[in-house]
């Protein structure tokens, strides 16, 4: 279980830094990119 949060923050984290690349992530952890690159 914790290893799962692990991987969720990681990746949550990761979305955060390279939004500009990714985009968001909606409440529910799906990816969505408002725009594009």
């Amino acid at each position: 279980i914790y290893v799962y949060l692990w991987i969720v923050v990681l990746s949550y984290y990761n979305d955060l830094k390279n939004e500009k690349y990714v985009g968001r992530i909606d409440p529910y952890g799906r990816p969505y990119t408002y725009r594009r690159p």
